[in-house]
């Protein structure tokens, strides 16, 4: 099955080499592309990774590797603003660009490539090209199924899939679960007769897609800056460590990796860092609406009739999340430190942005008498972006109405154990990741009606038993860890 266009062998060259151009620049951006070029762009890079000598034994064909990847941009939903295939694509990019940067793989144009320097361990004796494809495959994959909501709405909401995961990283979760499956029932076999082999690239791509909850960002840096700490001052021969000092190690740097990937878009250069912010907002204002209709708390940052302005919230995230992991990873990985100067001058270009805004309510108060204390942003949150529209989880609503999501009566398998998906019923799995629409998330909805509140095991639904006050209750804090997962 052929999911992207044919081009001529001429034709087909001069779009693959500009789209290869392209995925090498720091300023690529996603959303100028169409969405068979995104495919395009997911389907080179993998090759190409693919294409590296210890990876030849994989025997993953072309067909199975865009089949695969068709399924991938399925199962995100585009009617999430933020959390959709594009973003997926754009954090992919970035991952690769960094593993360019740091020497792991080769670049598309490998004239300034050069082979690992044997006196760094940092990290050329700890990742090898295997993990390299298990960074970018958890890239991919790593919102896919994305609700539109973050974690803090779906433990306060008592859904499903939050009891499921202990309230406890449950987007990630479910995240990693759903790219495991997806690659079980498309064929896209890793590993699949060495064991061994098949452990450590799970445990990697797991422990990766996990690293993204933004709930545990603080702790991470604190490992990150302890592990700079004790790479300059210890013996830099892996040899010399056990196993369990170096399987900390390599998930501390896959960790820092992939969570520079997953919010590189406040580094990119300021028009693109804009434009992802504009998406951003809107979908935390949909879910402040969602909120809203449920009777939960709505948080500053998701309330679209707020005071918190878009520059308030990308200056606190720069200064209080963007920046520390940054420099903390730079100091890791000294070639990271390239998007600190584009960190430092967003800032700016936000903190003006807030300025105008300060000036522009004073001019209107002073010429109004208009005291609401409502300081409205410039930037319009659909200005120079994509068209958006709701998130998937909007649809939640419904159980207000009468419709419902269609019940899900099996449990996936939870990530991190190996033993459980031996457990877990195949029959099950397949029927849970059964193509519904144009998704093969398990998220799935229903077009039928009944009067009936029967949800089942809906995992994104809300608790029928769940009653909680909507109240605006401010903690004085602007931006919870949560919300950009």
């Amino acid at each position: 099955m052929v999911y992207i266009g044919r081009l001529s062998s001429a034709a087909e060259l001069e779009r693959t080499n500009n789209l290869k151009k392209k995925l090498t620049e720091w300023d690529f951006n996603a959303h100028d592309l169409s969405e068979e070029d995104q495919l395009r762009c997911v389907v080179i890079i993998f090759e190409h990774v693919l294409g590296l000598k210890e990876l030849k034994d994989l025997h993953i064909s072309p067909n199975q590797l865009h089949q695969f990847i068709f399924a991938i941009m399925k199962s995100y939903h585009d009617t999430n603003p933020y959390h959709n295939f594009v973003h997926a694509v754009d954090v992919l990019q970035a991952m690769f660009h960094f593993l360019c940067l740091i020497n792991l793989i080769p670049s598309f144009f490998p004239s300034g490539y050069e082979k690992k320097n044997q006196q760094r361990c940092i990290p050329d004796d700890l990742l090898k090209g295997s993990d390299a494809f298990a960074l970018l495959l958890a890239s991919i994959g790593h919102d896919v199924g994305h609700p539109g909501v973050n974690n803090h709405f779906l433990v306060e909401s008592q859904t499903p899939l939050a009891q499921l995961y202990n309230d406890t990283s449950v987007l990630e979760s479910f995240h990693a679960m759903t790219l495991f499956n997806l690659m079980r029932k498309h064929g896209f076999k890793v590993y699949e007769t060495e064991t061994t082999k098949y452990k450590e690239f799970r445990k990697t791509v797991v422990n990766a897609i996990l690293a993204t909850d933004m709930d545990i960002h603080n702790d991470y840096i604190a490992d990150i800056e302890e592990h700079a700490k004790k790479f300059k001052s210890s013996d830099p021969q892996p040899r010399l460590k056990s196993p369990e000092i170096l399987s900390k190690e390599k998930k501390t740097i896959t960790g820092a990796l992939i969570k520079c990937a997953d919010i590189s878009n406040v580094a990119r250069p300021y028009h693109i860092a804009e434009s992802w912010s504009n998406v951003l907002m809107e979908e935390f204002r949909c879910q402040g609406d969602l909120q809203r209709k449920l009777g939960l708390p709505v948080h500053p940052l998701n309330d679209r009739h707020g005071s918190l302005t878009q520059s308030d919230s990308q200056i606190f995230f720069i200064d209080n999340y963007a920046m520390p992991l940054f420099k903390s990873v730079g100091d890791l990985l000294p070639e990271m430190s390239f998007s600190l100067k584009y960190l430092e001058n967003n800032r700016k270009s936000w903190q003006e942005c807030k300025n105008v805004s300060v000036n522009d309510r004073s001019h209107r108060h002073n010429s109004s008498g208009n005291d609401s204390g409502v300081i409205v942003s410039p930037i319009d949150s659909r200005q120079n972006s994509p068209i958006v529209a709701v998130p998937a989880a909007m649809t939640m609503h419904r159980q207000v109405s009468g419709s419902c999501l269609r019940p899900i009566s099996t449990l996936p398998e939870r990530p991190g154990s190996e033993a459980h998906s031996d457990d877990f019923n195949r029959s099950n799995v397949d029927e849970v990741l059964s193509n519904a629409g144009a998704s093969d998330a398990p998220l799935v909805h229903s077009n039928s009606h009944s009067k009936q509140q029967s949800f089942g095991w809906s995992l994104f639904a809300r608790s029928k038993s769940q009653t909680v006050q909507n109240t605006n209750q401010y903690n004085g804090i602007p931006y919870e860890q949560g919300d950009r997962e």
